[in-house]
This record gives C-alpha cells, sequence and structure tokens, in this order.
C-alpha cells in the first residue's frame, strides 16, 4: 500500500513536472513570439518613418525648386517692368520734348 501510494505520488509529480514545463515552453514561446512581433512592429515603425521623410524630401524639394523659381521670375517680371517704365518715361520726356520743340518753332 505504501509502495502504490509512493508510486501514485510519484506520478502525480512527474505529471506536475511535465506541466510545469510546458508550460514555462509555453511561457518562453509566448515572450519569443512577443519579442519577434515588437521587433517586426519596430521594424515596419522604421520603414513607415523612412517611407514618410522620403516622401517628404521628394514633395518638399520640388515646392521649395518652384518657391526659388517663382522667386526668380518675379524679380525677372519686376526689373522688366522697370526697365519698360523707364524706356516710357524717356520716351515720354522725348515726346514732350519734341512737343515743346514744335511749339517754340510755331
Amino acid at each position: 500500500v505504501i509502495l502504490l501510494l509512493l508510486l501514485v505520488v510519484v506520478v502525480i509529480l512527474l505529471l506536475l513536472l511535465v506541466v510545469v514545463v510546458i508550460l514555462l515552453l509555453l511561457l518562453v514561446v509566448v515572450v519569443i513570439l512577443l519579442l519577434l512581433l515588437a521587433v517586426v512592429v519596430i521594424l515596419l515603425l522604421i520603414m513607415v518613418v523612412i517611407l514618410l521623410l522620403l516622401l517628404a524630401v521628394v514633395v518638399i524639394l520640388p515646392l521649395v525648386m518652384v518657391v526659388i523659381l517663382l522667386l526668380l521670375l518675379a524679380m525677372v517680371v519686376i526689373l522688366l517692368l522697370v526697365m519698360v517704365m523707364i524706356f516710357l518715361v524717356v520716351k515720354c520726356e522725348k515726346v514732350v520734348d519734341i512737343i515743346h520743340l514744335h511749339s517754340l518753332e510755331h
């Protein structure tokens, strides 16, 4: 009877050990899976950040170029307008001088 009890106790202990070991293995597997998930998530985040940075560069650079080109165009247009104004003023002065000369001759 004592031997039977001992056997039962040993079997129960062995079963408990197996269960504990299985639980530990499951825990380890879960932890490893969680770590893998974390790594994957971090990698995805890094990829997203890199993509966003690339998009920002791709979008912002042309915008900056366009702004610079527009500023240059504005400068050129202003210069042209100034030139035209000066030209017109000179022409008007010449016309006025000619009119004055005509009026003086008459």
